[in-house]
């Protein structure tokens, strides 16, 4: 019972969602069902309740009912299958259903012919057969022609040319008549109503097509805003901090952020032979700079323009065919090749290659669309504008930052840097070390050689320092040949080791003055924060004094 009261639920629905439909397939079936459904209870009905003396006999009312109940189930199953009709039977059996019914109501007319001599099945027959279907013009013709046509030829096999003929003969043709205009208006209007659908339709798709335009751009400018808006505080924070890598990690991490996609990632910087890694997200940076590439080791190299944005779906594939079987080991240890997609794009600056960017997602090879590409271009736009923007301020500041003979951090500057690390070290409480270095017999090498021999060693002598220390640690000239290493996240044995390895290299690396080797030697002190102490003052003061006690050592060993 529940069922049945769906079903009609259903079928209420699909009767009043035809007016909102624009597929006549879907009237014709469901008018179909209908009629098929009612015709079958009318002549089921009269079977069994009609005057047999009306009537020359009752199994026609039989016949139709079964026909019909027959109809009514090809019908439902038509429905079942969201109202397809694609097969030849269905298609014939559509087009046949009018005829049908204008069919029976002729015989069941004819039953009474004789008897009571009613028309009123035919009538019936005639208003039903104008509702049930939206008729093409030449089917609308055939209909109400042949239904006139064949009813009187019933009616004459009866009556013949009396009275009671002509009388029907005026009513059918009246009702045909009714019928064909009716049908007319009703496909017309149809027609129209259609036309407008699908006009309805198409500017709806329009306007859907227009709005889902717009919502890309709203959010591709969105995002570009996002991404000038991190560019311009990036651009603040390198008035405050003048460290090429930290800017590079700020850009970095803001890539993250307005890339939602974007999991992890790194920025290479060419240094004018290999590519370094200078900023990491989701890896190591520290274990990432053991790594360089070529230019020729990068996905970009085989790109027709250097500088397009491009998606990587298989990175292992490509670095394993292209990419040193040493470095593809080493970058497959630190993690760096399981990415299943990443974003990619070079950047340059004074129209030269300078880098590139890389954003990795570790779920899915298809997760990056050509928006992602246009965010990550208009991204690499923007880190070579920071890049000039650096590149500008580093040479404002140069003078007043740094100094001038040896491009070490000038002492003023060294004071800031020096605090600066000394706070974020009770922050953390991570340890950190200083060592202080003063220059041996600069003032015999000016004595020997000439005053400009002094400021050769300091050249040197800080070339070389900037060169085997770690990007990491503050290289500093307090003045005269007074000079200061701050190692962040070490301990003094740590820096020791380095500091030998430094003394050697200045063993094995003589500087030539006037077609002469001298060797440049140092006197060194290390102290380590908090170890040997958490006041910044007293730390400073024992590493000079160290460094005086080491330089006395070193005296002492030269004398003897």
């Amino acid at each position: 019972m529940l069922r049945f009261v769906r079903y009609i639920k259903k079928l209420y629905i699909d009767i009043k969602d035809l007016r909102s439909r624009n597929d006549v397939e879907h009237y014709d079936v469901l008018m179909g069902f209908v009629s098929s459904i009612l015709i079958a209870i009318l002549e089921l009905t009269s079977y069994f309740f009609v005057d047999l003396s009306q009537i020359k006999s009752a199994d026609v009312y039989l016949l139709s009912g079964i026909w019909m109940i027959m109809q009514t189930i090809i019908f439902y199953s038509v429905m079942k299958t969201d109202y397809k009709t694609d097969s030849k039977f269905l298609k014939l059996l559509m087009f046949l259903h009018p005829f049908m019914i204008i069919g029976i109501g002729i015989v069941v007319t004819y039953n009474f012919q004789g008897f009571s001599n009613q028309i009123y099945s035919y009538i019936i027959a005639v208003f039903a057969a104008s509702l049930i279907q939206m008729y093409s013009p030449k089917k609308r013709i055939a209909l109400f022609v042949l239904a006139p046509l064949f009813f009187n030829y019933a009616i004459y096999s009866t009556h013949g040319f009396s009275p009671l003929f002509f009388e029907n003969l005026r009513i059918s043709l009246m009702l045909s008549l009714l019928g064909y205009v009716y049908t007319t208006v009703q496909y017309n209007t149809d027609v129209k109503r259609r036309s407008l659908l699908t006009q309805l339709e198409k500017n709806n798709y329009v306007q859907k097509e227009s709005y889902t335009e717009l919502q890309e751009a709203y959010s591709h400018l969105d995002q570009s805003h996002r991404i000038t808006e991190g560019m311009m505080r990036i651009t603040t924070e390198i008035l405050e901090n003048d460290q090429f890598d930290d800017v590079l990690q700020m850009v970095l991490e803001e890539a993250i952020k307005v890339v939602p996609k974007a999991q992890a990632g790194s920025i290479l910087i060419y240094n004018g032979e290999v590519m370094e890694y200078r900023a990491a997200f989701g890896y190591s940076l520290k274990n990432l700079q053991k790594i360089t590439l070529k230019i020729d080791d990068l996905f970009q190299s085989q790109l027709e323009d250097m500088y397009a944005p491009a998606i990587i779906q298989d990175l292992k594939v490509f670095d394993e065919a292209h990419v040193e079987g040493e470095t593809v080991k080493k970058l497959h240890e630190e993690g760096a090749l399981v990415a299943q997609s990443i974003l990619t794009c070079s950047f340059k600056h004074n129209d030269q290659f300078y880098g590139s960017i890389n954003l990795d997602n570790f779920e899915s090879k298809t997760i990056f669309d050509e928006t992602d590409k246009r965010m990550i271009k208009h991204l690499a736009k923007q880190i070579e504008i920071t890049i000039a923007i650096h590149k500008l301020y580093g040479k404002a500041i140069t003078q007043t930052r740094y100094d001038v003979l040896t491009q070490a951090v000038s002492r003023r500057y060294h004071q800031e840097l020096l605090e600066k690390r000394y706070e974020e070290a009770r922050k953390t409480r991570s340890p950190f070390a200083i060592c202080s270095i003063d220059l041996n017999n600069l003032k015999e090498l000016n004595d020997q050689f000439g005053h400009n021999a002094g400021d050769e060693a300091l050249r040197y002598f800080s070339n070389i320092i900037r060169k085997l220390k770690d990007n990491n640690v503050i290289f500093s000239r307090l003045g005269g040949d007074e000079f200061m290493l701050i190692y962040p996240d070490s301990v003094g044995l740590d820096v020791l080791d380095k500091i030998e390895s430094m003394r050697q290299f200045f063993s094995e690396n003589p500087l030539i003055l006037n077609h002469e080797k001298v060797i440049v030697t140092f006197g060194c002190g290390i102290a380590t924060y908090p170890y040997d102490s958490d006041v910044l003052e007293d730390l400073v003061n024992l590493s000079d004094q160290r460094m005086y006690d080491n330089k006395t050592l070193v005296k002492q060993q030269n004398q003897k």
